[in-house]
């Protein structure tokens, strides 16, 4: 039997998660961070989950987050990957600060800051693998110039319906497979009953038939200078989330209108300012009560850190936001 076993450097996982810090956990060994912007509606209904696979340097997940979430993270240099969304309404408020439709497959920089912002209900597919392989199975397929729109500053791709639909067709089926594959091999990784699933070979082909034509997006704000005007905020929220921040300080820093900020707001998080400040705020309070000793540490301590005085107002808003009280999570530190 042993000469019938196939060896194999693939691996899955599959789960799914009762708060966002275990999905934070499950992908720690990646640079992404997942900050909540709202609750979970349901609490019956965990979070999300999470599927991974990895094939030498190729790397296959499905995500599903049930609250709006913001994804950070940066992406490696020398590794393309490739998002596409599962759902006819994406679950996407923004990529890149542009509008994403059922037609899109979202395209990562080569390298750079992740910028994504997620409602209820995003679900999707994301592809990693070596770009040097992408531009060389592109140029095998007779495609003119691949390089140019892969390494392009557009963001999202149009595609052609009936090749998206055969491509997402192809990456449930394959998450389907991996994951009953799973199940068959032994601890040294070798599977007994059939040979492992390649991803390149199915997937490659299918993804290059939907980046043929690619189409610009049109906004009336561009989305470089949208996503600078988000930048500079965002930096500024990050050094000064401590502080009583108020919107005129932030119409100052972005040398826009009130009116201005709130549409930018709206248009790229889907909240308001007011309310992006506080969901900083309540993260970084909600990290610092995860790794504080409840033995030397207080609530009202922490809180008052974070700019924190009606200890009953943030108990509510932590609640709304996390699930439990602030004192549940210091207690599970």
């Amino acid at each position: 039997m042993e000469k019938d076993k196939i060896v194999s450097h693939q691996q899955t996982q599959n789960q799914s998660f009762s708060s966002f810090d275990e999905l934070r956990e499950a992908v720690s060994g990646f640079d992404f961070d997942f900050r909540p912007l709202s609750h979970n509606k349901n609490r019956h209904n965990s979070p999300g989950a999470w599927f991974q696979y990895s094939e030498d340097s190729r790397l296959l997940s499905h995500t599903n987050i049930h609250c709006k979430v913001e994804q950070r993270g940066n992406v490696q240099t020398g590794i393309r990957a490739l998002a596409l969304p599962v759902n006819q309404n994406t679950g996407i408020q923004s990529w890149f600060g542009q509008e994403v439709t059922a037609d899109s497959l979202l395209l990562f920089p080569d390298h750079g800051e992740i910028d994504c912002i997620s409602k209820p209900g995003f679900e999707v597919f994301v592809l990693s693998l070596p770009e040097s392989e992408l531009l060389a199975y592109a140029e095998y397929m007779g495609m003119p110039e691949p390089d140019e729109w892969i390494d392009g500053a557009e963001r999202i791709i149009r595609c052609d319906p009936k090749a998206r639909e055969n491509l997402l067709s192809t990456l449930k089926n394959f998450q389907r497979r991996s994951i009953n594959q799973q199940a068959n091999h032994d601890e040294a990784g070798h599977y007994i009953t059939e040979p492992p699933l390649l991803l390149k070979d199915m997937v490659l082909e299918k993804i290059l038939d939907m980046m043929v034509t690619p189409a610009p997006v049109s906004m009336k704000t561009s989305p470089e200078t949208m996503q600078r005007c988000i930048k500079r905020l965002r930096e500024f929220i990050e050094a000064h989330k401590r502080e009583p921040l108020q919107v005129k300080d932030l119409c100052k820093v972005a040398d826009v209108s009130e009116r201005t900020l709130q549409r930018v707001f709206k248009h790229y998080y889907d909240v308001s300012p007011k309310q992006f400040i506080k969901s900083q705020r309540l993260y970084g309070l909600h990290q610092n009560l995860r790794i504080a000793d409840p033995a030397v540490s207080r609530v009202d301590m922490l809180a008052h850190y974070w700019g924190y005085w009606h200890l009953g107002q943030l108990a509510k808003d932590y609640r709304h936001f996390f699930g439990e009280l602030p004192s549940e999570t210091l207690n599970r530190s």
